[in-house]
């Protein structure tokens, strides 16, 4: 059987549920409510502790149809399905059906239940700044005994015409957690635009006389495959489910956030030089691309060029004051060469722009415990280590204890 064919006995001849249309911008909260009704896990029932996420796009009768990332759905022949209301249903055996060159996959669960239906956005009306909203259900831990929602807001980083490896082409500086592949990313009327699946992990380790290697500086990028991909992927679920979204085009010449992307590729490989040009490249085609330019003095930092650093987050804050990346990142640069006033400054103003700024905290605890302050810095130290458990991030949460006890005992 091909694969149009396999589609087209995967989805049936169903009425076409799914419209897209504009909408107005909606608030945060309405946002998450708008991605719980229509988020689902995704858990193998061989190993509860391997799960995923997906989102709802389609319902016929009883059959409801999940969009997720393929790897989510690999590793075992059997997985279930927990919907919004927390119930569990077992996965429509034998309709996994992997869109080819992507990292995406359809599946399928029966139910009575009635749940919401997402509607589609057009990825490429997202540009770099705009607002991204992720959610999914992160995996347990031992701090997170039972899956919960998870919801967490950023903005757009590179929204490329040219996709890496596998689909992704949408980058974002929303945090994610292991177990929340496959699940939606939105725009600010709550549609779809990509499906998360790959987050960049790229600790910047900073030097200090008591902390260890705790890590404060950290890109954070992660990355969906734009909706606009499945779209053009799959005509034929375009046909059964009504899908309006648009074909991407394709520039006669890449584009900023293109470079963008493909710098961030050389970065992983270690291609510190080449990630550097393509930064440069990027800002070229766009002199007030922020994330660019944090990036671009991030790596300057590695090759030894802390003053290159400090220039390219003088102008990622005047290109986007909104941003508490390239305060924080330039508040421990300071703190490193002895503006300690300076740091604070910056630190707190990343602390002003996200109130749940781990990585601020714990470089404002460490400043002020240099100061003298000692409560202040024990104050700032548990908030970084509340924020990390909450997150999941037993590394990071264990860390910071061992510095709290390095401050206790002195």
């Amino acid at each position: 059987m091909n694969y149009s064919a396999r589609l087209t006995a995967l989805f049936g001849v169903g009425v076409a549920l799914v419209q897209i249309q504009s909408a107005q911008a909606l608030t945060k909260v309405e946002v998450s409510k708008v991605a719980q009704s229509v988020t689902v896990m995704i858990q193998n029932a061989q190993n509860p502790q391997d799960s995923g996420s997906g989102i709802i796009i389609k319902r016929d009768g009883e059959t409801y149809t999940v969009l997720t990332a393929k790897h989510v759905v690999q590793q075992s022949p059997a997985y279930k399905v927990m919907t919004p209301d927390k119930k569990l249903y077992p996965m429509v055996e034998g309709l996994v059906q992997p869109l080819p060159g992507v990292d995406l996959a359809l599946v399928q669960f029966k139910s009575i239940g009635s749940y919401g239906i997402a509607k589609m956005g057009d990825s490429a009306q997202s540009p770099s700044g705009s607002a991204s909203f992720v959610a999914g259900f992160p995996g347990t831990t031992a701090v997170r005994s039972e899956p919960e929602y998870y919801f967490t807001s950023g903005e757009i980083a590179a929204n490329g015409s040219r996709p890496n490896k596998d689909g992704y082409a949408l980058a974002y500086s929303n945090p994610t957690l292991p177990g929340m592949s496959g699940g939606p990313v939105l725009n600010e009327q709550g549609e779809l635009i990509g499906i998360h699946g790959r987050a960049e992990r790229a600790e910047r380790l900073q030097n200090s006389r008591f902390r260890d290697d705790i890590a404060v500086l950290k890109t954070e990028f992660n990355y969906a495959i734009p909706i606009n991909t499945f779209s053009s992927l799959a005509p034929q679920a375009n046909r059964y489910l009504g899908l309006k979204t648009p074909s991407p085009s394709v520039p006669s010449a890449p584009k900023a956030d293109d470079f963008f992307l493909q710098a961030n590729a050389k970065y992983e490989k270690g291609n510190l030089k080449g990630a550097i040009a393509d930064y440069s490249q990027a800002i070229l085609l766009n002199p007030r691309y922020a994330s660019a330019y944090v990036s671009r003095g991030l790596v300057r930092n590695e090759l030894g060029d802390e003053q290159g650093m400090l220039s390219d987050l003088d102008l990622a804050i005047s290109s986007n004051t909104r941003s508490a990346l390239p305060y924080s990142v330039r508040g421990v640069t300071r703190y490193k060469q002895g503006d300690k006033k300076g740091a604070i400054a910056d630190l707190e103003r990343a602390i002003q722009l996200d109130s749940k700024y781990a990585h601020a905290y714990l470089g404002r605890g460490f400043v002020r415990y240099e100061m003298g302050n000692k409560q202040g810095a024990i104050s700032d130290l548990n908030q970084a280590a509340e924020f990390y458990r909450s997150q999941g991030d037993k590394k990071a949460y264990q860390r910071v204890l061992k510095n709290l006890q390095q401050i206790n005992r002195r």
